[in-house]
């Protein structure tokens, strides 16, 4: 990690604290499966109603972003910041382009702080565009049993053809939170970026 960089905000680095953050991607991991643990290893229905309705999945497209990444890639790659990556809107962990940043870091602000240029700079790293990096998680979601499920943004961003529903997501979250490295993340408080 050498050759990584600290990110700067505003001259400061970058503390991502969950608990301060609008619509964090592990507030809604964790609020999903509150309570729905079962024998603290897959996740039990209490409830369900419009459960293979297809929704938007906005930001908790992230869920799968995070378990391709993890997948994929190696914890410690340096990625550098494309300005694609760096000039995404909505919620963002403020990257520059050409910033060296570790995959690692880049999924603890993708899952904590719900960083939309972290997502761009992870899909670019793991499958060299966006597009491809779609198809990638199209791939695995299938894999994983989510048949009502399409992406097309690893950030959730609106798009008509970016969807999912209640039973799909409920899969993924599961999933991540069997992977001892991503729970980790989401269950963290707070953690710098370097």
């Amino acid at each position: 990690s050498k050759n990584a960089e600290n990110i700067e905000i505003h001259h400061k680095t970058v503390d991502l604290d969950h608990n301060k953050l609008p619509d964090p991607v592990a507030d809604a991991i964790n609020t999903l499966t509150k309570h729905l643990k079962e024998n603290d290893k897959h996740i039990k229905i209490l409830y369900e109603k419009n459960i293979n309705q297809k929704m938007p999945n906005a930001s908790t497209t992230k869920i799968l972003t995070a378990i391709v990444a993890y997948e994929n890639g190696n914890m410690d790659d340096i990625v550098v910041v494309s300005e694609r990556a760096a000039s995404i809107g909505g919620s963002t962990i403020n990257l520059r382009k050409g910033n060296k940043v570790l995959l690692g870091d880049l999924i603890k602000g993708l899952l904590i702080c719900s960083g939309n240029d972290a997502a761009i700079a992870i899909a670019e790293h793991i499958s060299g565009s966006v597009e491809d990096f779609c198809e990638l998680m199209n791939k695995r979601a299938r894999e994983l049993g989510a048949t009502n499920t399409n992406f097309t943004t690893p950030h959730g961003l609106d798009n008509d053809n970016h969807y999912t529903t209640a039973s799909d997501l409920l899969i993924f979250a599961d999933y991540l939170l069997n992977i001892d490295y991503l729970a980790n993340v989401v269950n963290t408080k707070n953690t710098v970026i370097k």
